[in-house]
C-alpha cells in the first residue's frame, strides 16, 4: 500500500519543518571536512565552520513554494557565507541543523568540493527544502 503526500500536503509539511516544529527556525551551516553524505550521515560526522558563521532561517524567510510532478519545494533567499577568519577557507558542502544545533536534517555536498573561500570573501548558498509526495509501505 502507498501512502500519498498530497501537492497541498507537501507544501505544509516543509512549512512546518523550515520552522522545526515550534518557530524555533533551523541553521544553515558550511562543513570543512572531506565527508560525503548518506542517507545514515549524522551532524558528529561534519566538521561545521564557524567562520563563516552559521545562519538561522525562519521560516517567514521562504517566500518562494513550488510543486512540481508532485515533489514539493519552499526557497528562502541566497544566504551569504562571508569569510573573516584572516585566511582561506574550505568548505565541502552545506547543512542544515535544528537550532539547538542537536540532530541534522539535511546535508549536500558540493560538486566541485571543496570550495576554497579566501579571507574577506564569500560563497553563496540557495536555501531550499523539498519533498516528494508518495512512500511505499
Amino acid at each position: 500500500m502507498n501512502q500519498i503526500y498530497v501537492d497541498q500536503g507537501l507544501v505544509k509539511m516543509l512549512r512546518r519543518l523550515a520552522a522545526n516544529g515550534d518557530n524555533d527556525a533551523n541553521k544553515w551551516f558550511l562543513f570543512s571536512n572531506d565527508h560525503t553524505p548518506t542517507a545514515v550521515t549524522v551532524l558528529a560526522n561534519l566538521t561545521k565552520l564557524n567562520n563563516p558563521a552559521p545562519q538561522t532561517v525562519t521560516d517567514a524567510a521562504f517566500v518562494l513554494e513550488n510543486t512540481v510532478d508532485h515533489v514539493g519545494s519552499i526557497q528562502a533567499p541566497n544566504l551569504v557565507f562571508l569569510n573573516t577568519s584572516g585566511g582561506p577557507v574550505n568548505a565541502y558542502g552545506y547543512g542544515i541543523m535544528d537550532n539547538a544545533s542537536t540532530y541534522l536534517i539535511a546535508v549536500a555536498r558540493f560538486d566541485a568540493a571543496p570550495l576554497v573561500i579566501p579571507d574577506d570573501d564569500s560563497i553563496q548558498v540557495v536555501p531550499i527544502l523539498a519533498d516528494f509526495s508518495e512512500f511505499a509501505s
